[in-house]
């Protein structure tokens, strides 16, 4: 699954630590690294932190169908 987590995140000149910080469930830069490259999914909780963080909304990250699978498409992003 491809996401613009990694180009949003370093166009918002931030940091993978400062973004772990706020997430409730991703306790590690590793863990930060592998949502960013697409190998795990972030929880519900983790992709609002994110977005947040980021200034985005979901939609901005993962694109609509990404987010069905995500289970997150009308509780998070309100699309739908």
């Amino acid at each position: 699954m491809t996401n613009r987590l990694s180009e949003l995140r370093t166009a918002k000149g931030r940091k993978q630590i400062e973004i772990v910080e706020r997430m409730e469930d991703a306790t590690s830069t590793a863990a930060m690294s592998m949502i960013e490259n697409g190998r795990v999914l972030p929880t519900r909780g983790d992709l609002r932190a994110i977005c947040d963080m980021l200034s985005v909304e979901p939609t901005d990250i993962y694109s609509p169908a990404d987010l069905d699978l995500l289970g997150t498409r009308t509780k998070v992003a309100g699309i739908g």
